[in-house]
């Protein structure tokens, strides 16, 4: 509520000069106004001068003003500097206040990119006349907050423009997202879904139709891609994403796609090495093979599923319906997101199936040196990680 206290005298009972009020604004500061002349200031009107400045500028401003404007009625703000010099000089701030159309402006002409330029209200860069008069409106309802307890007439129609304006981007977004929210949860039909894991088994069970394809792409990944089906249709449960749930999920996926692709770069070099030995150059290769391919498909799985093109729901939600199968659902996802973990697997083992067969050979040959070595090449690679885990490992409780 506006705080409407005034009076024509200062506490110490100096009286304004006629026609002038003293209103107090509701946070505490204090203002003037003449209701004769329509005028504003935060300057005390008693000061030595600047009545008599008050006067000339008002006139100087009636002057030049249109017919219809001083029909419609105008305030006008003028203020003048503390400096007693500025006052003799005749010098003062104003602008004039046009409460019909919501804006302030100057009876002169006023460059507002460089005359205004430091002021308080710096205008902002407009293209049109219409955006300039939308860039002057704030300054005019800035002067209504400042200097509000004069006006007797309160602004309907500006709260009638404030309730649609609240009703379109509160009420109105709000109320869309409440139906949006019913119609995927069922509001009203049979078994609403009430909770994000409501129907899962049975979203489960159709996905889970009997194929020779199917079945083969999770042989393939060693039965990885289960555990991760599972993850996704808990995710995608009622085909919809909430981001606090998802992101961590996508978040661990691309770290274990990040040491998949670091742990193939670290065999290849154990390929390389190998390959100056006598050992099977068909497995080798092969080796390579699984390795590369693992490498290759976790670049394009983190290129795939980087955060900038999975960043809103929506991205979200687009994607695993793009990908998602209409016979078996989220069952070739699961796939494709394990394969490169599984490739890499069969890397290592045909990496190791070489190298203790390699190992075996040579016992036969030399067998006491062979010991030495296959003991040295198993106990330093395990010291070694255990130093570095007792260095940078979690603390013990």
């Amino acid at each position: 509520m506006t705080n409407t206290s005034r009076s024509t005298s200062t506490p110490d009972g100096t009286p304004l000069p006629q026609g002038w009020v003293k209103y107090l604004h509701p946070e505490g500061n204090t203002y003037y106004h003449s209701p004769e002349t329509n005028v504003v200031s935060d300057t005390d009107p008693r000061g030595n001068g600047v009545i008599a400045l008050f006067n000339t500028a008002h006139k100087k401003i009636h002057d030049q003003l249109s017919r219809d404007l001083k029909a419609g009625g105008f305030e006008v703000y003028l203020s003048v500097s503390d400096s007693l010099a500025r006052v003799l000089e005749g010098v003062l701030e104003y602008y004039v206040v046009d409460y019909e159309h919501r804006s302030i402006f100057w009876v002169d002409d006023v460059n507002i990119m460089t005359d205004l330029a430091g002021s308080v209200g710096t205008v902002d860069r407009f293209e049109s006349i219409e955006q300039l008069r939308l860039s002057l409106e704030p300054e005019f309802w800035t002067h209504v907050e400042y200097y509000p307890c004069h006006q007797g007439t309160y602004d309907h129609k500006a709260e009638r423009e404030l309730t649609a304006v609240l009703r379109h981007g509160c009420v109105a977004r709000l109320w869309a997202s409440i139906c949006r929210s019913r119609y995927i949860n069922r509001f009203g039909l049979p078994s609403p879904r009430v909770d994000r894991l409501q129907g899962l088994q049975s979203y489960l069970s159709q996905q889970t139709r009997a194929s020779i394809f199917m079945a083969f792409g999770e042989a393939l990944c060693l039965g990885m891609s289960r555990r991760t089906f599972a993850r996704l249709t808990e995710l995608w449960n009622g085909r919809i994403i909430y981001q606090r749930h998802w992101q961590p999920f996508l978040e661990q996926q691309r770290s274990e796609w990040r040491w998949t692709a670091l742990g193939g770069l670290y065999l290849l070099l154990m390929n390389g090495i190998q390959s100056g030995s006598e050992t099977s150059f068909i497995l080798i290769v092969s080796s390579a093979s699984c390795t590369c391919s693992a490498i290759i498909l976790s670049a394009l799985m983190l290129q795939a599923h980087s955060p900038d093109r999975l960043r809103t729901a929506s991205d979200i939600s687009s994607y695993v319906s793009m990908t998602e199968s209409l016979d078996h659902g989220l069952r070739p996802l699961s796939i494709a997101f394990t394969l490169p973990k599984a490739l890499l697997g069969y890397g290592t083992l045909v990496f190791g199936g070489n190298a203790v067969h390699h190992l075996g050979s040579q016992l036969q040959n030399e067998p006491v040196q062979m010991l030495y070595m296959t003991t040295a090449a198993a106990a330093i690679p395990l010291f070694t990680a255990l130093v570095v885990y007792r260095a940078y490992g979690p603390a013990a409780p």
